[in-house]
């Protein structure tokens, strides 16, 4: 396990990439901008430092300078991730100090071996590959990543944040993802709009995931709609298995490996896969 960084003002990224970490087995430190993150630098000494590049306080290019500076984080590699790429960037930043320039959206699989290259190199002057990736350029490999145009997946969840989250987890691998913040929500929208699969919370104000399942299994039109529930607060053993006796198809408890919920996902949506009894 290592000690990484995160520096992104934007809220969603920053939990997107945080959650891919920590799924990773990784110990990960947050900050919403490049003042933020020198602190947490110089306190916490990480292993590896992801940056933004467009940030307040402090520009990614800023934030490499001063850390480069301080001998006490000269070495730790720094990874730049952008959304809004211009012409130059890649070149300033690895001028600047960054041992890769990542265009977002990330590519899951390539992200990861990046993050392990890099740690596994430890220094900036090491003699490690330079990537520049995005999901525009060849389809991924693995079965579950293959695009799926026309499948609609709901996330149902009270916080915002973690349903975009879902959406852009699950958006790059080709799914349409609408969204619900309560069980309420959901089942006034899966009256009018044909949805594939839906991905719940267990624990949410008012109706909570096991009563929305409860009223899908009971109504014909959505009794074998597939039915995933992803908790952070209802983790254990007998928790799982009374969702399971409910009637869901899994139960997933946050943080879980992405690539795991695209499989399931995936999985769950096959042509070929068994009715659910």
């Amino acid at each position: 396990m290592a000690r990484i960084l995160v520096i992104e003002d934007n809220p969603v990224s920053l939990e997107l990439t945080s959650y891919l970490l920590r799924a990773h087995g990784h110990d990960v430190l947050t900050a919403a901008d490049g003042g933020a993150g020198l602190v947490l630098a110089g306190q916490h000494r990480p292993d590896l430092v992801l940056c933004d590049i467009q940030m307040p306080v402090l520009d990614g290019f800023a934030f490499a300078a001063l850390m480069r500076a301080d001998p006490s984080t000269s070495k730790v590699p720094l990874v730049a991730l952008t959304a809004a790429a211009m012409p130059g960037d890649r070149e300033r930043a690895l001028a600047s100090g960054f041992v890769a320039h990542v265009a977002k959206p990330i590519d899951l699989p390539s992200f990861m071996a990046l993050v392990d290259t890099h740690l596994a190199a430890g220094e900036p002057d090491a003699p490690v590959p330079v990537v520049e990736q995005s999901l525009g350029g060849e389809p991924l490999p693995p079965a579950y990543l293959a695009p799926r145009p026309g499948l609609v997946l709901l996330a149902v969840d009270d916080r915002a944040v973690l349903r975009e989250l879902k959406r852009h987890l699950l958006t790059p691998a080709g799914y349409t993802v609408l969204g619900c913040d309560s069980g309420e929500a959901a089942i006034e929208l899966l009256a009018t709009q044909h949805v594939d699969l839906v991905l719940s919370d267990v624990v949410m104000p008012g109706m909570g995931g096991h009563e929305l399942l409860r009223r899908l299994r009971a109504a014909e039109a959505t009794r074998m709609l597939p039915f995933v529930f992803l908790s952070a607060t209802a983790r254990t053993e007998a928790e799982r298995a009374q969702g399971l006796a409910l009637g869901a198809d899994a139960y997933i408890v946050r943080p879980a490996d992405p690539l795991s919920l695209l499989r399931v996902v995936h999985e769950l949506l096959s042509p070929g896969r068994p009715a659910r009894p």
